[in-house]
């Protein structure tokens, strides 16, 4: 016999499989859907051009779909504000494999209609605001438009994380609370305390990022957002812009950083209990109150997604170093050695290998040193899983913004960083100087550098998605950070840049993506040609 656990489950827990167990039940239905249909063969070309654009566009691997969603709209439908027809952007998706062939309602061509049609009339409101923010607002908008196509096209993944995220958020609530200058200073209202909340567990369960963020903010604000009446539009596209707005100040609010380190320290159990939910077992409440059945599953799926991780971790650090590197060498041939050939009338192949190699091997050894938890972390997970299954605890803790530190402490502190910096690029610049770099090259090494020591740390973080026991701090860490953090930053602020001024990603989408697509229409109409003259023949 099994041994059970006299217990029974929590509210917050029993609600959060009810309310999957009901979404995913079978709807009664009298009608039969078509499905939409692309040309496999076709789309097998589309697919493989769609790969080759995973690494230009090099993002999350979580968020790769929904940029490609928003490039493909961007070009299809709000080009020049002009709108456009759902279904050839619909079938593009498709051919592109970002959704699967045959799965999808034809219905969804209204749906997603729809959504574009509201995007594009709030998008004319651009016009009404002053030029430096038209663009902020244009891409902001079409970034939640990309957001709600992919919704309407897999809800089932977005219910998934969006019922996994209410869980935690409750469960949160009462765990967290304010006290000493955070609750004098900043007097946080019991609304806002939820919204951090709720942002933080989105970050850590799923690592969205600010316009998934922005467009599920959006959805709690306008409950019937996705099926929001024409009538309603003109109302909404006033206060559209300041609501925006509004919500970015709640994302970057003072407290937010705090409850966002919470958060990632609870999120692990619930992604496993998510997962074993998300089975769907017939005999899943029984399996939960049945502590033997329980351990195993928790194993199986722990260890199943620590298989995952690791995959995902090696993906990312091949996919964002093949990135920077195609970058590297498309500026080593277009400016650095025209440079050095004309301009200051020497080359140097040792300089332009070490451009290159020394950033892939930074990456190779930031990618490599990732230690991924071990056996006592799965022991500690079990004790957590069962805290939220049966107990309607995760954690408990206090929130402070902390004491005022003295204008000496901040002078010291700015002053430490600063030293950090100039010693950092410092020993960087001796050695360029050793191998004789021109000073253009200097620039290219630095940018580069920096862009792999950020991308290298965000996958070494993604690596402790599972990590429940704390790692011990090493005086050795602290000294590190002092050199590292001046790089990670700059790596921060040029990365931001680097995804509007991708050089190899402006050229596909100048000279390569239209003439391809052209041509795949071209085909796809030519193969429904001969198609319809074989019927002919026979």
């Amino acid at each position: 016999m099994p041994n059970t656990i006299e217990s029974t489950l929590s509210p917050f827990v029993q609600e959060f499989i009810d309310k999957y167990q009901e979404y995913i039940a079978p709807k009664p239905s009298t009608e039969t859907v078509a499905k939409i249909h692309v040309d496999e063969a076709i789309s097998r070309l589309t697919v493989l051009y769609e790969k080759i654009r995973k690494v230009v566009d090099w993002h999350e691997e979580h968020l790769m779909r929904r940029v490609a969603v928003k490039r493909i709209l961007n070009r299809r439908i709000f080009l020049g504000g002009r709108g456009g027809e759902a279904e050839p952007f619909i079938f593009e998706l498709i051919k592109g494999g970002h959704f699967p062939n045959d799965q999808i309602d034809k219905n969804k061509i209204r749906d997603i209609q729809k959504t574009i049609n509201k995007y594009s009339f709030i998008l004319k409101r651009c016009v009404l605001l002053p030029r430096g923010s038209r663009s902020i607002f244009r891409d902001q908008t079409i970034e939640i438009a990309a957001c709600e196509v992919e919704e309407k096209l897999d809800p089932l993944l977005y219910f998934k994380m969006n019922v996994l995220i209410e869980l935690m958020e409750k469960m949160m609530r009462g765990s967290i609370r304010f006290t000493g200058l955070a609750k004098e200073r900043l007097l946080v209202s019991g609304e806002t305390k939820n919204t951090l909340i709720y942002i933080a567990a989105q970050q850590a369960l799923f690592h969205l990022d600010e316009p998934n963020i922005l467009y599920n903010l959006i959805k709690k604000r306008y409950p019937d957002w996705l099926e929001m009446d024409n009538n309603a539009l003109p109302m909404l596209v006033k206060t559209f812009n300041p609501v925006l707005g509004s919500l970015r100040r709640t994302i970057r609010h003072p407290l937010y950083n705090k409850i966002y380190e919470i958060a990632e320290q609870a999120d692990s159990p619930f992604l496993i209990l998510g997962d074993i939910v998300f089975d769907n077992d017939p005999v899943l409440k029984e399996i939960l109150l049945s502590e033997e059945r329980l351990i195993g599953l928790m194993r199986k799926k722990y260890y199943n997604r620590l298989s995952k991780l690791k995959g995902r971790t090696t993906r990312a650090a091949i996919f964002s170093t093949v990135s920077i590197f195609l970058s590297n060498i498309l500026v080593l041939y277009l400016i650095e050695i025209p440079v050095a050939k004309y301009i200051i009338g020497k080359f140097n192949p040792l300089i332009q290998l070490l451009d290159i190699f020394v950033p892939t091997m930074l990456m190779f050894f930031l990618t490599t040193t990732i230690r991924l938890p071990g056996d006592n972390n799965f022991k500690a997970m079990i004790q957590r899983v069962k805290n939220i299954i049966y107990n309607n605890l995760s954690i408990d803790q206090e929130v402070d913004i902390g004491p005022t530190r003295s204008g000496l402490i901040k002078f010291l502190t700015r002053t430490l960083y600063f030293i950090g910096f100039i010693l950092c690029f410092g020993i960087m610049s001796w050695f360029l100087y050793k191998f004789q770099f021109p000073p253009f090259s200097w620039l290219i090494f630095y940018t580069f550098n920096s862009l792999i020591a950020f991308a290298g740390l965000k996958i070494r973080k993604r690596a402790k998605e599972l990590n429940i026991l704390k790692e011990k701090e090493r005086f050795i860490t602290i000294i590190l950070d002092i050199f590292a953090l001046p790089v990670i930053r700059v790596g921060k602020w040029l990365s931001g840049r680097w995804r509007k001024f991708n050089i190899i990603g402006i050229i596909f989408n100048l000279l390569i993506e239209v003439p391809f697509l052209s041509l795949v229409d071209f085909l796809e109409e030519w193969r429904r040609f001969v198609k319809e003259k074989k019927g002919d023949i026979y």
